[in-house]
């Protein structure tokens, strides 16, 4: 009997050993997976000079204490473009004085950046005019010039272009009418998107000319023109013309077979000056000819 009951307080000892270590494995294999608890974004208050750029990181903290940098699923929008925009990475830039608030979500997790955008600093303007072109006007299809009959040009700034490009329309210099582009990287001009009797029919002409004066170029001055559905078919060609020169007038006088992709010339509609940041830009001697 005695050596019976030991046999079975041995056994009870054991099973609840057992129990013990069971409990234990269990416990550790039920740890629950951490999850985002908050995010933030920095820096929080940068404060930048008109066409000065700023990158913004999203950090995101889980429930177990670590931190992440979050670039996956993360989306950035600005509360006013007017001042400063920002990119689908968190690149943001300055384009006039004034302030904006950055949200970045990531799920159900925001955080913000205020952002304070500088006065620009007063740019110098064109002084002097260029002289006025000789070509023979039978040659010629102006847009805007003072010695040739100019077509009708419907918007010199359409709705598609950046809200935060501004038109002075006129800008003169002495008697001279200029236009003049402060461009936050774009600016779209129609002529026969309304109205197709106003497209141009430029199968003859073989140059596109354009006189241009900067005070602060930016590094990638690129011209567009579209040419609508016609006989030719729709197209639309590119020229990059790089860095400008600036506080001087530059004449671009380019041949339409150097824009890229321009293969219809049947129906041009729209012209489009594009730059890789801010940039203000004055125009004069807008029009196509044929040598």
């Amino acid at each position: 009997m005695r050596a019976s009951l030991k046999f079975t307080r041995g056994a009870a000892a054991f099973a609840v050993c057992t129990a013990i270590l069971i409990s234990g494995c269990s416990k550790d294999s039920t740890t629950a997976p951490k999850t985002l608890t908050s995010v933030s974004l920095t820096p929080a208050n940068p404060t930048l000079n008109f066409g000065g750029t700023q990158a913004l990181t999203l950090t995101g903290t889980y429930s177990d204490a670590t931190t992440e940098v979050l670039t996956v699923g993360v989306t950035f929008t600005t509360s006013a473009a007017s001042v400063a925009t920002v990119s689908a990475a968190g690149l943001v830039t300055a384009v006039a004085a004034g302030t904006a608030t950055i949200t970045a979500r990531s799920g159900a997790r925001t955080a913000t950046a205020n952002i304070t955008v500088n006065a620009a600093a007063a740019l110098a303007v064109p002084t002097n005019t260029v002289p006025a072109p000789d070509r023979l006007a039978a040659n010629v299809i102006s847009l805007f010039s003072t010695v040739y009959t100019n077509r009708a040009v419907e918007t010199w700034k359409a709705l598609s272009s950046p809200a935060a490009t501004i038109l002075t329309d006129p800008f003169l210099v002495g008697a001279r009418n200029l236009k003049k582009y402060a461009l936050s990287n774009s600016v779209d001009i129609e002529f026969g998107a309304a109205n197709i009797a106003n497209a141009i029919d430029a199968t003859t002409m073989t140059h596109f000319h354009v006189d241009v004066w900067t005070p602060n170029a930016a590094t990638n001055f690129q011209i567009l023109i579209g040419n609508a559905t016609g006989v030719a078919g729709t197209s639309i060609g590119l020229y990059s013309a790089g860095t400008l020169a600036t506080g001087e007038w530059v004449h671009l006088i380019l041949p339409l077979s150097s824009f890229t992709g321009l293969t219809a010339k049947d129906r041009l509609n729209q012209l489009r000056f594009v730059t890789s940041g801010p940039m203000t830009i004055y125009v004069d001697n807008i029009y196509f000819f044929r040598e």
